[in-house]
């Protein structure tokens, strides 16, 4: 996959075109991270707070490149497989 070369070179994801964004795709997942997983996963309130603010204003200003730290790409991607084992 395209993304995962990007990921292995860059450490983030370069969204090149508007209509496929990782980038959408990433806030809308970190939306639904709750404040448990964030103390579960360690991380600082403000700092997630502050990435989502990142993604945010990226996306309204129509800017199609969306840089999302690796570390993040983990944690939103352990905080998604969270909630597909619950019932």
């Amino acid at each position: 996959m395209i993304i995962g070369k990007l990921l292995q070179s860059f450490g983030h994801i370069l969204a090149q075109i508007p209509r496929i964004n990782p980038g959408v795709m990433q806030w809308k997942r970190l939306q639904r991270i709750s404040y448990q997983q964030l103390v579960k996963k360690k991380m600082k309130k403000n700092k997630i707070l502050a990435l989502k603010k990142e993604i945010k204003d990226g996306i309204e200003s129509g800017i199609a490149q969306v840089f999302v730290p690796i570390k993040h790409l983990e944690f939103i991607k352990s905080g998604k497989n969270v909630r597909r084992t619950k019932p």
